[in-house]
C-alpha cells in the first residue's frame, strides 16, 4: 500500500512540476522581406515565393570600365542587372584559386545576368579570371549589349567545378521573345 501512495505522490508532483514550471515556446523567426519599385532595383532583394530556390537578385550601376567580381557577390546573387555607366565595360571573374563557392569537383552555380542599358552601343563583356574556361553558343558569348526593353539579352552562366580545379563556364544568350 505505501508503494502506492508513493506512486502517488511521485504522479501529483510531476502534473504541479509540470504546470507550474516555465514552458519553452517555439516562435518562428520571420524573414524581412522588401522590394523597391521600377526596373532598377539597386537594393538586394529576397523573393520569398515565385522563384525556385530562393533567388536572390542585385542591380548594379557604374562608370569603371573594367570591374573584378567578388566571389561575395556571386554567393550572394544570383540575378545580377547591370546598368553601364559608359559605352563598354569588363566584368573578369575573379581567380579560380581563390574561390571557394565551388570547392569540389562537380559543384556548380548558376547565374543571370542582365544588361539595363536601353543605348545600342553600350556593351557588358565577361572575362575569364584565372583557372576559368569559357564557352558558348555564339561567337560572342560572353557579351551583352544594350537594347531597347523589347529587344533585351539576358545572359545565363551555368559554371561547374572540373577536377584539376579549373571552373568551366557554359554561356547561352537569350534575347525577349514576347
Amino acid at each position: 500500500m505505501i508503494k502506492y501512495i508513493i506512486a502517488g505522490a511521485l504522479i501529483l508532483v510531476g502534473i504541479i512540476a509540470g504546470i507550474l514550471l516555465p514552458q519553452s515556446i517555439q516562435v518562428p523567426v520571420q524573414q524581412i522581406v522588401g522590394g523597391s519599385s521600377g526596373t532598377l532595383h539597386t537594393q538586394p532583394e529576397y523573393f520569398a515565393a515565385g522563384f525556385a530556390g530562393r533567388i536572390n537578385s542585385t542591380s548594379t550601376n557604374s562608370y569603371a570600365t573594367a570591374i573584378t567580381m567578388k566571389e561575395s557577390d556571386l554567393v550572394a546573387y544570383s540575378d545580377i542587372e547591370i546598368t553601364p555607366g559608359g559605352p563598354a565595360q569588363t566584368w573578369t571573374f575573379p581567380a579560380s584559386s581563390s574561390v571557394s563557392m565551388m570547392s569540389s569537383a562537380g559543384d556548380s552555380r548558376t547565374w543571370i545576368f542582365t544588361n539595363l542599358s536601353t543605348t545600342a552601343a553600350s556593351t557588358t563583356a565577361f572575362a575569364a579570371g584565372t583557372g576559368w574556361n569559357f564557352s558558348g553558343t555564339t561567337s560572342t558569348p560572353q557579351t551583352l549589349v544594350g537594347a531597347a526593353y523589347t529587344a533585351r539579352q539576358v545572359l545565363k552562366v551555368d559554371c561547374f567545378r572540373q577536377v584539376n580545379k579549373d571552373i568551366n563556364c557554359m554561356f547561352q544568350k537569350f534575347i525577349a521573345s514576347d
